[in-house]
């Protein structure tokens, strides 16, 4: 089976590399990105079997993509990367493949056989779990988000997420507020809490996570719940379930 294959690398000599490698195995190779936005696109468009992904890009780094991918089916992931021997022990702990620079001929080879085996086998499951654990899991790669990738007529825009004022939930989505625009984004406001970084952004209510240096002052309302306003003259309701969580981060 002819795997569909991203190739993405800021560096025209790595993807160059890759791309020579590739040559002999039994590929399509359907897009080569420079960027972590371009990848972001080319991969939820193509929908390929395997994305050879470098982590440390401009704009958007190799675990950025992967965070902002909304896709039922991911593909598989080799990284290629500079870490140095400490940072590559995350990779080994969830046996997830890696390449490092400069890329080896013969553990490439190894560890396109091993994913080329995976997508033959029942496996995809298991490779995704380890994928995710990586993910969000590992003490040496793990970083808030700093970007979001969202779409807006026909554009795909890179929100710096010092630009977000406060995010609300709407459904299965979530509506980025910045100071000019709302933007819609796909991901569940839960999951999305877990990529911030909690010293910049508090959930104060099931639908609302507020940036916490926008706080001006606030008082109890009813039933334990607190009116919350901010700088700008906007007000939020901080309820009770989320009270104490709120007060703890004001105070850190």
């Amino acid at each position: 089976m002819s795997l569909k294959t991203i190739i993405v690398d800021d560096e025209e000599l790595a993807r160059k590399g890759l791309r020579h490698l590739l040559k002999d195995e039994d590929v399509q190779i359907v897009a080569e990105c420079k960027d972590g936005v371009e990848a972001c696109d080319a991969i939820s468009t193509l929908q390929p079997d395997l994305v050879f992904l470098d982590i440390q890009m401009p704009g958007l780094n190799g675990f950025e993509v992967i965070a902002n991918l909304k896709m039922e089916k991911l593909p598989y992931f080799i990284f290629v990367t500079a870490f140095d021997e400490f940072a590559l022990e995350a990779f080994r702990v969830h046996a997830v493949d890696y390449l490092l620079k400069p890329v080896n001929e013969q553990l490439f080879r190894d560890a396109f056989q091993r994913i080329k085996k995976l997508t033959e086998s029942d496996q995809e499951q298991s490779f995704h779990q380890k994928l995710s654990a990586l993910i969000n899991g590992s003490a040496q790669v793990k970083q808030n988000i700093k970007r979001l990738v969202v779409k807006e007529r026909g554009k795909t825009i890179v929100l710096n997420i010092g630009q977000v004022l406060w995010f609300s939930a709407d459904g299965d989505y979530v509506k980025i507020h910045t100071k000019e625009d709302v933007f819609l984004y796909r991901e569940r406001l839960s999951k999305l809490e877990k990529q911030l970084n909690p010293s910049e952004f508090c959930r104060i209510h099931r639908s609302t996570i507020i940036r916490l240096d926008l706080v001006k002052e606030f008082e109890p309302i009813s039933k334990g719940d607190y009116l919350v306003k901010t700088i700008s003259g906007r007000q939020f309701t901080l309820s009770r379930s989320y009270r104490d969580h709120f007060f703890a981060a004001l105070n850190k």
